[in-house]
Parts: structure tokens; C-alpha cells; sequence
């Protein structure tokens, strides 16, 4: 009886659907989908979320693909610039032996050695960057010669003498127009002492990241300052673009940028700077043409013309269909009722002059609307221009 109870048992379980035996292709299939899986991922943090998984899931460092999680885990923390995690990770991939390609080793080697070479952090150490970049060199050679010139270019950079310390002039210019950390340029200019604030190009380049950083009452406090003292060109254009960002949210500060942009414009001339000075002109009349808002007025008229056009195009289209249609209309009203002496019913003479009244409203269009708004855009344009030309010559009189 016992043995019946058993038996009974032994069957319930190889039939229940909750209960199954994976073969060793089912689970080698199933490290394969989750390790494309988590290759497929978007961004390094997914990635790196991923390949965590599927380690915890598969621990085994012998298998091939865990090993090579561990690498994508090096990489992607690379990627993300966790330099720390990066090293960390690619330590581990290390003592468990060659990955499956030189070229990927190679590129292991290079990313330990380039993580290590970042300066400015607890961990750096130029000679281990320098051992593992070394690695990388050597073997990549002949197998992947995008990581051999890469790792070749690091190594340089890696034994190069130390940079010139710069000026203080040269470190806000690279600040500003290299790096364009405007924020890091205004927290520099504030450590400097009175004697550099005080340096002309210093206290420019200030102003500038001032106003790039849009903080525009500061900019234009630092410029007036500089202005004061020397009306240069930049100085005024500086002083116009401050002005015109104001104006997005205030029109009344359209005309400051105008007239700045006009001083600047004359003041190029003089220094003979003539290609700045017609920009700086062109300029400021967009600037009037911003403030009246005749810019937009001009840019949805000619999209409704342009839509108007496409509309003509339609239009023309379908005024030959129906010209077609009333040709061959009349032709048979000919040969069924003309030649045959037979008056034509009435529904037949509906239908020509319905056509005839389709196509008359088609032709008859409705351009007069248009031209009317075009002339009327016309005259504001003159009207605008005539109030520019008063202040070219206004500022004329003032400089």
C-alpha cells in the first residue's frame, strides 16, 4: 500500500506544471537572453543595474558570460565616470582570467590605466596608470588598433611633463572661451585679489561670464563700469546682447540694446573693424523690428503666403478638373440633344451652369485680403526704419 502511496506521488510531481527539471542547454540558453538582455539596456545605469542582476542570478565565474559581465560592469561604470567603481570592477574581471578576445583584455587594461590616470582624485597613481596602459599596449598590438592608438595616446599624455602653470588672465580666458564653465570663470574672478580684478582683460572676460551665465544686472553693472572708462566696440555689443535678453521679458529694454548695438556698430568703424560694424547695424535693427514685434509680422505673412501658394497650386488643379468636366459635358449635351434638334432637360442645364459657377468662384480667388495686408506691412516696415535711421544719426551726434 505504501509503495502504491509513493509511486502515486512520484507521478503527481513529474506531471505538475510548477514542478521542472532545466537541462543544461535550457540554462545555457537562458545566460544567453539575459546577458543580451542587459547588453541591450539604454544608458550605463541600466547596464550596470543589469549586469549586477545577472551576476547575483549566475555567480559562477568560471561561465563565460558571467566573466564578461564583469568587464561590461568596468565599462559601463567607465562610461559613467564612477572612476572608484571602474577600478574596483576591473580588478575583479582581472583575477578571473583572460576574457574571450584580446582585444576585449586589451581594452580592459586601458580603461583600469585610464581610470587611474585622472588627476585630482584620491586614487590617482600615474604608475599604475602608466603599468596597466603599458598591458593595453602590448596587447593590442596587431589585434585592435583602435585600443593600441588610443592606449598610445594615453601613454603620452600620461608621461608628458606638467602643463604651464597658467596667468590668471590665461586660466579665466580658458574658463570662459574654452571650457565655457561660466559659473567655475565668476567663482575664479572672486578669489583673485584686487590687483588681478582690477586687470582690464581679467575684469572683461568677467563681465562676459557674467552675462553668459545670464546674470544680466550683474553683467551690465560690470560692463557700464568698463565702458565708462574705455568705449570699445565689444564692450557696447557686450552691453546691447545683455539688454536684448532682458528684453524677452521686458520690451522696454529693447531700446537700450538698439542703441548700444548702434554705438557698437560705429564704434568698429572707427577701429576699422568694418564687417563687425555692418553686423552690429544689422543687429540693432532687428532689435526695432523685435520691439514692434514686426519679425513675427512678417514671418506669419509669409507663411500664409506660402500656405496660400500651396493653396493656388490646389486650386489651379482643380480648376482644369472642373474645366475638363464642363468640356466634356457640352460635348455630350451636343451629341444627345443639339444634333438630334431635342431641347436639353433641365437637370442637364443645372449641371453646366453648377459647373460654370465652380469654376468663376475658383478663378475670382482672394488676393485683394493679401495685397492689403502686404502694403500695410510694407508701410511699417518704412516706418520703423525711418525711427532707425533717427537714431543713427542721434548716436552719431553723441559719439
Amino acid at each position: 500500500m505504501r509503495r502504491i502511496i509513493f509511486t502515486s506521488l512520484l507521478m503527481l510531481l513529474i506531471i505538475s506544471p510548477g514542478f521542472s527539471i532545466q537541462s543544461d542547454e535550457d540554462i545555457e540558453i537562458s545566460r544567453t537572453r539575459d546577458y543580451t538582455d542587459a547588453i541591450l539596456k539604454k544608458t550605463p545605469e541600466k547596464k550596470i543595474a543589469a549586469f549586477k542582476a545577472y551576476i547575483k542570478k549566475y555567480p559562477d565565474t568560471s561561465q563565460k558570460f558571467t566573466k564578461l559581465a564583469y568587464y561590461m560592469l568596468t565599462v559601463n561604470y567607465f562610461h559613467n565616470k564612477n572612476y572608484q567603481q571602474t577600478i574596483q570592477y576591473g580588478k575583479k574581471t582581472l583575477k578571473l582570467g583572460e576574457l574571450p578576445s584580446r582585444g576585449e583584455q586589451a581594452r580592459l587594461y586601458l580603461i583600469i590605466g585610464n581610470a587611474y590616470g585622472i588627476k585630482n582624485t584620491s586614487f590617482y597613481n600615474k604608475d599604475q596608470a602608466l603599468h596597466h596602459t603599458n598591458k593595453a599596449i602590448s596587447l593590442a598590438r596587431g589585434h585592435d588598433s583602435e585600443v593600441l592608438k588610443t592606449a598610445q595616446d594615453l601613454k603620452k599624455k600620461i608621461t608628458a611633463p606638467p602643463a604651464k602653470k597658467l596667468t590668471p588672465e590665461q586660466k579665466i580666458k580658458v574658463l570662459v572661451y574654452q571650457d565655457e564653465d561660466y559659473k567655475g570663470a565668476i567663482s575664479y574672478y572672486r578669489s583673485l585679489g584686487t590687483a588681478d580684478k582690477e586687470n582690464d582683460v581679467i575684469h572683461e572676460t568677467y563681465a562676459t561670464a557674467l552675462m553668459k551665465a545670464n546674470r544680466l544686472d550683474s553683467a551690465l553693472k560690470e560692463f557700464n563700469k568698463i565702458y565708462t572708462k574705455n568705449k570699445k566696440a565689444v564692450i557696447a555689443k557686450n552691453i546691447a546682447e545683455s539688454y536684448s535678453k532682458k528684453a524677452k521679458s521686458n520690451k522696454s529694454y529693447y531700446n537700450k540694446s538698439v542703441d548700444y548695438y548702434i554705438e557698437s556698430s560705429l564704434l568698429f568703424k572707427k577701429e576699422a573693424n568694418y564687417s563687425n560694424s555692418r553686423a552690429a547695424l544689422k543687429l540693432a535693427k532687428f532689435q526695432l523690428f523685435e520691439k514692434y514685434d514686426f519679425n513675427s509680422k512678417i514671418k506669419r505673412y509669409n507663411a500664409k503666403q506660402q500656405k496660400n501658394k500651396s493653396s493656388k497650386t490646389k486650386t489651379e488643379a482643380e480648376i482644369a478638373r472642373l474645366e475638363r468636366e464642363l468640356r466634356k459635358h457640352k460635348r455630350h449635351l451636343r451629341k444627345t440633344y443639339e444634333y438630334n434638334d431635342l431641347d436639353p432637360p433641365a437637370y442637364e442645364l443645372d449641371k453646366t451652369e453648377r459647373l460654370e459657377k465652380k469654376i468663376s468662384s475658383l478663378k475670382s480667388g482672394g488676393s485683394a485680403e493679401d495685397d492689403a495686408e502686404g502694403q500695410r506691412l510694407l508701410q511699417e516696415r518704412k516706418k520703423i526704419e525711418k525711427e532707425f535711421d533717427g537714431r543713427v544719426i542721434e548716436i552719431k551726434k553723441r559719439l
